[in-house]
């Protein structure tokens, strides 16, 4: 909640990154001294995840920093600042991905050294995981998920193409915990290798002079 100055007159208003309008409601805009007239509007507001239309009674434009039209809705439900104009306030800050400069003939040579990593899918092989079982815990069989019947083919063609990859292979049983070891071998893997890290499946690449790249693995 911040306090800002709409027509020299001190409001509280939240500044709503998720909002793309001004919302004024009866009790602030009764604040305002002197009252602006209200202009009349076809606009249609919802709020979030609603399919109720709030009850508009106009809109004003006012000008103190900057220009900034306001929606009057009915009600005391409180007041927000749109996310444009929380910026232009800078009430609240937009972060923006960075992405360094990086010449074509770079990437090129890169590509032409490793070529046989740009192929097919990256397997990391020659691992193996012991599972500890405590065999005085009694079995229990799982049912199977239930898969809805109009992705079920779909899923049937995924599941074959991930077999023939190599990505997943038939058993009798289900490991739940198999990310978790997936992702601690990957961990393991990178340990060492200055400028490379990992989150989850996520392989972080990067250096002091160019941005960080993301490759799935």
């Amino acid at each position: 909640m911040f306090k800002v100055i709409v027509n020299d007159t001190w409001l509280d208003l939240l500044a709503d990154s998720g909002s793309s309008i001004n919302l004024l409601d009866c009790k602030s805009f009764n604040k305002l001294k002197p009252r602006p007239t209200l202009e009349p509007t076809n606009a249609k507001i919802y709020p979030y995840k609603s399919d109720d239309i709030l009850p508009i009674l106009g809109k004003t434009t006012e000008t103190q920093t900057i220009e900034a039209t306001f929606y009057v809705t009915e009600g005391t439900d409180g007041s927000i600042l749109s996310w444009r104009t929380s910026e232009a306030l800078e009430l609240i800050e937009v972060a923006r991905p960075l992405i360094a400069p990086t010449s074509d003939d770079r990437v090129d040579q890169l590509v032409r050294q490793y070529d046989d990593l740009f192929h097919g899918l990256g397997k990391l092989k020659g691992r193996q995981f012991k599972i500890q079982i405590d065999e005085t815990v009694q079995p229990v069989a799982q049912p199977h998920r239930r898969v809805p019947f109009h992705v079920r083919k779909q899923l049937e063609e995924q599941l074959e193409k991930d077999e023939q990859q190599g990505v997943i292979a038939r058993v009798n049983f289900g490991v739940s915990s198999a990310a978790e070891i997936f992702q601690n071998i990957i961990c393991e893997t990178l340990a060492g290798n200055q400028g490379a890290n990992n989150l989850s499946d996520d392989v972080l690449v990067f250096d002091k002079s160019v941005g960080k790249e993301t490759l799935d693995v």
